[in-house]
């Protein structure tokens, strides 16, 4: 009668790198979501979604007439110092939900 032997199998080491590294992705992947999902959370409740919170409460500043579709980072800027009516100051936010972009020459 014959005797049947199991045989351990054995784990390479490649094996064993491949796993790991399997978890190691794996991990990654969901911390990635994870913080996707935060930044989609807690976003700041204005309708361009590139604005950051700070960035929306940010002071700028605009001429406050009609024909104006500017907002400017600065006072001195060489656009709104053209401006005749009078000159105010408002969010980031409040601004573009008006409709203005921010000027070129600011962003120099």
């Amino acid at each position: 009668m014959r005797q049947h032997h199991h045989h351990k199998r054995k784990i390479k080491p490649l094996q064993v790198i491949a796993l790991l590294g399997g978890i190691v992705l794996l991990v990654a992947i969901i911390r990635i979501s994870n913080r996707w999902d935060d930044k989609q959370y807690y976003h700041a409740p204005s309708w361009n979604t590139d604005l950051t919170d700070a960035e929306a409460a940010r002071t700028v500043f605009i001429c406050d007439n009609k024909e104006s579709r500017l907002y400017h980072r600065y006072t001195n800027c060489e656009e709104l110092e053209k401006c005749t009516a009078a000159v105010k100051d408002i969010t980031v936010s409040d601004a573009e939900t008006m409709g203005r972009t921010e000027c070129g020459k600011c962003r120099e």
